[in-house]
């Protein structure tokens, strides 16, 4: 992978000629820059980040109780350290010391809220114990309403990223089979998640959300275009796809990081063309004030070469300055209006970067 980036990036810094390639790259490079600084003026509300870790955590937990026993031969022998998969014993410890530790980053809000703590005393002894996954599940579901209640009562958005924490590892992780996984990413499934990224925006990290919507929506019309094809190994794409989407919006990973260079030329081109199109909407619609502008400055440089007195001199520096101060004003007004421009090609980009839909049989023909 490496090595294509460093071939596509060769390829987009030689387009047209050397001084436009060099010109094209030092442009990403100072939008790469412009955007990381731009994250960090706005910085996203981590109490958000750490709800949507929390709902992640609460549906794996949930799920240890459809896992089978541990046979009494598992780890019979083992005498050191493996990357094999953990026992269900040992997950469950895990699973459940996660989700306290968790919880426990929320604690300020809940308790500045009034709210009282959920409490996990059960569902860790009942996991040492060993109990039957009905029960488990009867528990586990008991703290997901206890978690879901308090965190509505402290803050609505707390609770929307938890919901969409839980639902969207559901979406990535529970599927078994085609069947399943196009129940998962249902049309009213995606629109439900579709509304909740895009109510989290401002929260969530940047550039996260949106994306991550993106490439929501792209595997929900891929579903909805032909259902799964197994050959295509989808589950195994979905179980990835959900672990790109979690290390995203959990702010594990940072969507600037996920993009070359090659990606912020391309982001740079595509934000200058709009730029373009939408200057010459401008001009379509406000073309007389550009004309009075263009008219106010020639008239006031006749007024400074041509004119011997100084008063016409006078007046005609005046009429050059504020004509300057128009066109300023224009500059900042394209600034402005660049901003979201960017904002949004970035998102896009990144959706396109951390997408792994699969193509279908019939596709790849």
């Amino acid at each position: 992978m490496a090595g294509e980036a460093t071939t596509s990036e060769a390829a987009a810094g030689s387009a047209g000629t050397p001084a436009r390639g060099r010109l094209s790259r030092a442009a990403a490079s100072y939008l790469r820059t412009t955007v990381s600084e731009r994250a960090q003026e706005a910085p996203a509300d981590a109490n958000a980040a750490t709800a949507f870790s929390l709902g992640w955590q609460m549906a794996e937990v949930y799920r240890l109780g459809s896992r089978p026993p541990d046979s009494a031969t598992a780890t019979e022998g083992v005498t050191a350290l493996t990357l094999g998969p953990l026992s269900s014993s040992l997950a469950g410890e895990i699973g459940v010391a996660q989700l306290q530790a968790t919880l426990m980053k929320l604690r300020e809000p809940i308790a500045q809220a009034g709210v009282e703590m959920p409490e996990l005393r059960l569902l860790a002894e009942a996991r040492s114990m060993g109990i039957d996954p009905a029960h488990w599940h009867r528990l586990a579901q008991d703290v997901h309403w206890a978690i879901l209640a308090a965190l509505h009562a402290t803050d609505q958005r707390l609770s929307k990223a938890y919901e969409l924490g839980r639902a969207l590892a559901d979406t990535c992780r529970a599927p078994r089979d085609g069947a399943e996984l196009a129940a998962m990413l249902a049309p009213h499934r995606v629109t439900v998640l579709a509304g909740w990224l895009a109510g989290l925006v401002s929260v969530l990290p940047a550039h996260s959300a949106r994306s991550v919507r993106i490439s929501l929506e792209r595997w929900g019309a891929w579903a909805a275009a032909g259902g799964p094809d197994p050959e295509a190994g989808a589950l195994g794409r979905l179980h990835r796809q959900g672990e790109l989407w979690q290390g995203l919006l959990a702010g594990d990973v940072q969507a600037e990081d996920l993009l070359a260079t090659r990606d912020y030329v391309a982001v740079n081109a595509r934000v200058n063309r709009r730029t373009r199109e939408m200057l010459a909407g401008l001009f379509r619609v406000f073309w007389a004030a550009v004309m009075a502008v263009v008219a106010l400055v020639a008239g006031s440089l006749v007024l400074i070469i041509e004119v011997k007195n100084a008063a016409s001199g006078v007046a005609g520096a005046v009429g050059v300055v504020s004509a300057l101060g128009l066109s300023v004003k224009g500059v900042g007004i394209v600034s402005e209006v660049r901003a979201p421009l960017i904002d949004r090609e970035i998102d896009v980009a990144v959706a396109e970067a951390i997408t792994l839909v699969p193509v279908r049989a019939d596709e790849r023909r």
